[in-house]
């Protein structure tokens, strides 16, 4: 008997269907990327549960012709190309014909469609790759609809890997954001549930598109923005790159468009590594949103199922034009902070991209000279408080004063391999003379080589001698973040590495409601079991578990204000299970809470810090 056999086409669709459709968000990246296709420049997305009951996307393309529309869910059927010339020189977002039959073979699917001179929509429904029906007509303005509901309904070992319906709308909308800075020109309306979760008009003008900028990735990215345009061998970079002072802890804020479309190549990342390299200390992230434009004959992006990778035919001109034009716009920044001149602001957009209808590349235009333009004044002189994870100067608490000036003096000449050496050769590049003694002077932080207790840290900062409660300091700043992620309307979540199981028998739905809100991952077990899978990164270090089980045992806390909500959930938690700390951790701590300018005291936790007066313990 044989062996092999042919696999029968709903199978091998829905085998096809693994390498598509990941996830709700990969569906909702598909549809809105044929829409973008057909040239719609409004779209409308219906969410429910997270894209796992239903997703609906309509737009307002050139629609499909009712002869097509039997052929817009085969498998390797498209109108985007026709021959390997089209392949090696696309300017479409899709091109496999597989999305479609993918997404169609794993839901109830609802196609309906109606193009500019028809006389009326078309309606195609299947059911998992069963045609539920012959083609209906249907009320339907010019444009397309689709619906996808109870994704992967037939397929329940898919279905059981799915997240909670709060994980899934959040990677959800991460693509509708890069769809958003993608193409300015694009109106779009995003609804969960009923609710409005993102409405954006087009963005034509330069006002427009900042302030669409500023909605997406928050007000401090355009305060720190350098607009970068430059132009060379017929590649193209421009976009918006932050100052160093805006330094991330993750790559949250990275967006980097070839032609249109967003990737994450090895190169890429490469070449924005380095020009970054000098300027950031290990383990942050800068922030940018960039378009690089290139004759589409000149790149692949048909060597990733997700299309997230591309090949470069000439990859060593890419890097060094890239790397070149990053590290020219920060060394503009550099010369007109050592001048103490604000670099004149201009348009933060080429001419040629104000109102693109998508990020395509430019032709027949000729080179112009590198232009690097700043958003707004930066850099003017170092922050009065200290950057957030600017490392201690440490040395011995014995050492007089003009020696700790000696060992500064020589950290700055000679650079040596020590975090603050590091810090001082950067501030130096950056600023006068006097400028850079300063900042020196106010991140000096002598931290004792020993703790008095479980709790507590000595140290020296600003030449006062302070004992510092580890624990709340640690807290306070955990805090700080996790309302500023809050108020901004986006809390990056920590995935746990083993799930927590929580007892929490007969918890109320306004608690769970409220923890969701708050940025922790809570999937119900049984009855009174939940797994408790992701917490918000801000409050890393600090039991996730034991801040969930704060809020239930203390019932009254629902009804505080939420700022004392979260600082009380951040102590009980603490006492629970109280940090410790090495010499190299007390230090780290202790800058990072100077670069945000904490006070002593703080209203819940309690001293962060008290001074300690040896002349007045001594005194007899």
């Amino acid at each position: 008997m044989a062996k092999i056999q042919k696999l029968s086409k709903q199978l091998s669709n829905q085998i096809a269907a693994g390498e598509v459709v990941e996830r709700p968000a990969s569906v909702v990246k598909e549809l809105l990327e044929n829409s973008l296709d057909s040239g719609a420049d409004d779209i409308t997305v219906h969410l429910e549960k997270g894209g796992l009951r239903l997703i609906k996307i309509q737009d307002n393309g050139t629609g499909i012709e009712k002869e097509d529309m039997p052929l817009a869910i085969a498998r390797h059927a498209t109108s985007k190309i026709s021959s390997l010339e089209d392949l090696e020189a696309l300017h479409s977002l899709g091109f496999r014909g597989e999305a479609l039959a993918s997404i169609s073979s794993v839901s109830r699917f609802t196609l309906t469609s109606k193009t500019h001179d028809a006389a009326s929509a078309w309606q195609l429904t299947t059911q998992g790759r069963e045609v539920k029906s012959e083609l209906t007509p249907a009320a339907h303005p010019k444009g397309t609809t689709i619906s996808v509901a109870e994704l992967f309904y037939n397929t329940p070992a898919r279905r059981k890997f799915m997240r909670s319906a709060r994980t899934e709308l959040g990677h959800i909308e991460d693509v509708i954001k890069r769809i958003a800075l993608s193409h300015f020109n694009l109106a779009l309306n995003v609804m969960h549930d009923g609710k409005s979760l993102l409405k954006l008009p087009k963005a034509s003008g330069q006002e427009q598109i900042e302030k669409r900028i500023a909605k997406l990735l928050g007000r401090g990215f355009m305060q720190h923005a350098l607009a970068l345009s430059c132009e060379s061998s017929g590649l193209k970079i421009w976009g918006w790159m932050t100052n160093p002072e805006f330094e991330r802890s993750q790559t949250d804020m990275q967006y980097f468009f070839i032609n249109g479309r967003i990737i994450r190549d090895r190169l890429v990342n490469h070449a924005l590594r380095q020009a970054y390299q000098d300027r950031l200390f290990a383990g942050r992230h800068p922030a940018y949103i960039l378009y690089f434009e290139l004759p589409a004959n000149e790149v692949d992006v048909n060597v990733h199922p997700t299309k997230h990778e591309v090949r470069f035919y000439q990859s060593r001109l890419v890097h060094d034009f890239i790397f070149r034009s990053l590290v020219d716009a920060l060394k503009q920044t550099d010369i007109h902070h050592e001048d103490g001149v604000a670099p004149q602001q201009g348009d933060l957009m080429p001419e040629s991209a104000t109102a693109p209808q998508s990020i395509y590349p430019m032709q027949g235009q000729n080179p112009s000279p590198h232009k690097v333009q700043q958003h707004q004044a930066v850099y003017q002189g170092l922050r009065s408080q200290p950057t957030q994870d600017t490392p201690c100067k440490i040395h011995c608490i014995l050492q007089s004063e003009s020696h700790a000036a000696n060992a500064t003096e020589s950290h700055a000449a000679n650079a040596t391999e020590s975090h603050a050496a590091n810090a001082i050769e950067s501030h130096a590049a950056n600023a006068t003379e006097s400028h850079a003694a300063n900042a020196i002077e106010s991140h000096s932080a002598n931290v004792i080589p020993a703790q008095a207790g479980i709790h507590y840290i000595l140290a020296e900062v600003n030449h006062e001698l302070r004992c510092y409660h580890g624990a709340y300091l640690q807290g306070a700043m955990a805090l700080h973040h996790w309302e500023q992620d809050l108020q901004q309307g986006e809390i990056m979540q920590q995935p746990l590495l083993v799930p927590e199981i929580c007892e929490l028998p007969d918890m109320p739905q306004t608690q769970t409601d409220l923890l969701q809100q708050l940025g922790f991952d809570l999937t119900p077990l049984t009855e009174n079991q939940y797994s408790l899978r992701a917490m918000p990164k801000a409050l890393q270090g600090i039991s996730a578990k034991d801040l969930v089980m704060s809020l239930f045992t203390n019932k009254s806390l629902e009804e505080q204000p939420l700022s004392k909500l979260m600082a009380t959930m951040v102590k009980n938690a603490l006492q629970a299970a109280p940090p410790t700390f090495d010499h190299s951790q007390a230090q780290k701590l202790i800058t990072q809470a100077e670069g945000l300018g904490l006070k002593e005291y703080m209203p819940i936790l309690g001293f962060l810090w008290q001074p300690l007066d040896l002349n007045r313990l001594f005194t007899t």
